[in-house]
């Protein structure tokens, strides 16, 4: 769980930072938003991964949380696109 919440940490960050390029239009603000966002979103994962190779059974609930927290952070990208496409 430790590797594959790495992996997924770097491979957002990198999305991320790809899309910023072209939308130099929009405010930095929002960008700071949206990878700070994400971030927050991997590091229970991350955390829950590493209980979990040190032995503790925490790390489990760590995993739970970090699944909520990915699914609140996608739902709130949706309804931010949906916003945005409606305008």
């Amino acid at each position: 769980m430790l590797l594959l919440g790495g992996i997924a940490f770097g491979i957002v960050n990198l999305i991320l930072w790809r899309a910023f390029e072209p939308s130099r239009e929009r405010e930095t603000r929002e960008f700071v938003l949206r990878v700070s966002m994400a971030e927050l979103a991997l590091l229970p994962t991350i955390i829950g991964g590493a209980l979990l190779v040190n032995g503790s059974a925490t790390g489990l609930d760590w995993q739970a949380f970090g699944v909520l927290m990915c699914l609140a952070v996608g739902i709130t990208t949706a309804w931010v696109l949906l916003v945005e496409i409606l305008r």
